[in-house]
């Protein structure tokens, strides 16, 4: 008869495995619950379930689980590409700021309220939260686009920052 330790406090020990437990193993696999689901109703880890399975000749389908982690994949890519397509416009309003003609600095007035003052020369607090602002993008892009570190990687993000900011290589 096998054993399990969960090894968490509050949890039974060494508690041994019954009859009753392969039988309810038995039942909620025909009801087509996933090996999780089971250890979970049950109480038990998943290996032990596993082992129980195995013993009653069980197994479980795989199939769901893959298509479960594949549409997972597919709708974590869709998100990832959504938040990069924010980072880049996000980025390109931050370099046409920071390169306008017409720059606006930012301030408060009496009242507390943000204004934007047309001025010849951005103040150098706006050019540097500018610049750290763009900074912490490229560095959300380059994450999002899968590059490492390293300048020869960052070719492509070199390449759209040039021409967003209207420079050539």
């Amino acid at each position: 008869m096998s054993t399990e330790s969960s090894g968490r406090p509050g949890r039974a020990h060494l508690r041994p495995v019954a009859a009753d437990d392969q039988d309810k193993v038995r039942l909620l696999h025909a009801e087509g619950l996933s090996r999780n689901k089971i250890a979970e109703r049950l109480g038990r880890s998943p290996s032990t379930v596993s082992k129980l399975a195995q013993q009653l000749g069980l197994s479980f389908d795989r199939a769901a689980t893959r298509a479960a982690t594949r549409a997972a994949v597919v709708d974590a890519a869709a998100r990832r590409a959504e938040v990069l397509g924010v980072a880049y416009l996000r980025l390109g309003e931050t370099l046409s700021r920071m390169g306008s003609r017409r720059p606006l600095a930012h301030g408060e007035n009496k009242d507390g309220e943000v204004v934007e003052s047309p001025v010849s020369v951005l103040p150098a607090r706006d050019v540097q939260s500018l610049a750290t602002a763009a900074d912490r993008l490229c560095s959300v892009i380059a994450r999002l686009e899968g590059v490492e570190d390293g300048a020869a990687q960052l070719s492509a993000v070199d390449e759209w920052l040039r021409a967003m900011s209207g420079r050539s290589a």
